[in-house]
């Protein structure tokens, strides 16, 4: 079976170089699972990590409509998805999924291990678990009607369309505009073959790795990482 490692944690607990050390020795190659990595020339404060005057090469053979599918090397590593699409580009965990299925099948196919590590925790759910509502597609319209309504008023109309949802919603959620929204997106659609379950093309072995460190130490870490820079 293939084999798939994953590095998960907070900014600053050292994902990236820890994947870098994994990757020399079990021959593997970095696969970014970041919301904001994603963007090209938005380097700062996205924890890219990357040496100066770095390029990114691109890969003729992975090829995906309005996107760079390529890799940046890191002490010798190959990081793939930075860079893969222009700020104002809605990215959405459909795109992940397409750019990371793709990716990684490369990468197999090549006999290497991919490391997937991120920072956005919800991609590699997708990736791992499925979206069961990811084929409801961003209604903008709605949204732009929906913009100025208060949680309550969200709440409200969220339990007139779906009252099972709404109360599945934990209280986060129920206090969250922009989630509230999607509720009541992905309720009015309910009715739709639009559930898709899209995750991991291919069935795999994978070890999970999840860091986590003091909250004093991030502080100075991204204190000392925001000066240097």
């Amino acid at each position: 079976m293939r084999k798939l490692l994953i590095i998960c944690g907070q900014t600053a607990t050292g994902k990236t170089s820890l994947a870098i050390k994994l990757a020399k020795k079990f021959a593997g190659e970095i696969v970014s699972a970041d919301s904001r990595q994603v963007y090209r020339y938005l380097n700062i404060g996205t924890g890219k990590d990357l040496p100066k005057n770095s390029q990114q090469i691109l890969n003729s053979k992975l090829k995906i409509p309005g996107k760079r599918i390529g890799y940046h090397e890191i002490d010798g590593v190959k990081v793939w998805l930075y860079d893969v699409v222009v700020p104002g580009y809605q990215f959405s965990v459909a795109d992940y999924l397409e750019s990371a299925n793709l990716v990684m099948e490369d990468i197999w196919q090549r006999g290497k291990l991919p490391i997937l590590v991120g920072g956005t925790g919800f991609y590699i759910k997708a990736l791992i678990e499925g979206v069961e509502t990811m084929g409801v597609k961003p209604d903008w319209e709605l949204r732009g009607q929906l913009s100025e309504f208060t949680p309550v008023q969200l709440r409200k109309k969220l339990g007139e369309i779906d009252p099972e949802r709404s109360q599945r919603m934990n209280q986060s959620d129920q206090n969250n505009p922009r989630r509230l929204i999607r509720a009541i997106e992905v309720a009015r659609n309910k009715d739709l073959d639009v559930f898709q379950y899209k995750r991991l093309e291919t069935s795999a072995d994978i070890f999970w790795i999840g860091l986590r460190a003091p909250y004093k130490v991030l502080i100075k870490r991204l204190t000392r990482g925001w000066r240097s820079g």
